[in-house]
């Protein structure tokens, strides 16, 4: 059964408010229609995976940042994913790559989309589309140059787990730095300390299991 995924990012935003977090962003955008893929398929010359598709048919990218005063610590999370238009247009100069990179650093990042926008830095959760499959990307500030755009860290999830795992921490911060790192699935609270005090606003808290690659 396909996830619904405004109605899961909707549950998780009421599970804030009760708690009496501050919400200070909320916007999401109307969903992707089979009919509006198929005009972006034709015009960007791309072939989009059912599985992304299902996201954007579901949530068309969120924006939504929340902090929460605690009597030992300030929690913040956010959710930034690009709407569907943001991340197929593929505008990334200035943002992934510099007009004075080398020539096949840019050539290769050009084949990546801004997924998700890590807020306050310059690194990013980038979107690679091949051959009837894609590839989720960390691309930290300053990575894609001299040789860097081929040795970028994959992220091990499809985008229906990679929402899920952030979904489940309330988008906080620090998760997407570690996406990438086997020693999160691991041991996730040892990597982010910050999820303990998760843990102890939300009893219920829990890291869904993912069977990696």
């Amino acid at each position: 059964m396909s996830m619904d995924y405004k109605e899961t990012i909707n549950k998780t935003k009421q599970k804030l408010i009760t708690c009496e977090a501050k919400i200070h962003r909320d916007d999401t955008n109307i969903i992707i229609t089979k009919e509006m893929l198929q005009y972006y398929e034709e015009d960007y010359k791309i072939s989009v995976n059912k599985d992304v598709f299902k996201f954007y048919n579901s949530l068309n990218g969120i924006e939504l940042d929340w902090s929460l005063k605690t009597k030992t610590s300030l929690l913040t999370g956010f959710f930034n994913i690009h709407s569907f238009s943001e991340m197929i247009e593929n505008d990334t100069e200035g943002k992934l790559w510099e007009e004075w990179y080398e020539e096949s650093d840019i050539k290769e990042i050009k084949k990546h989309r801004i997924f998700e926008t890590i807020v306050g830095t310059d690194y990013y959760i980038t979107i690679k589309f091949l051959k009837n499959k894609y590839k989720l990307y960390y691309v930290p500030e300053g990575s894609v140059n001299n040789g860097g755009s081929k040795k970028l860290q994959e992220i091990p999830l499809t985008i229906s787990q990679y929402f899920k795992i952030i979904n489940s921490c309330f988008g906080i911060h620090m998760i997407r730095h570690h996406l990438h790192e086997i020693k999160f699935y691991e041991n996730p609270f040892q990597v982010i300390p910050e999820l303990k005090a998760l843990k102890d606003i939300f009893p219920e808290f829990k890291i869904p299991k993912i069977k990696l690659p």
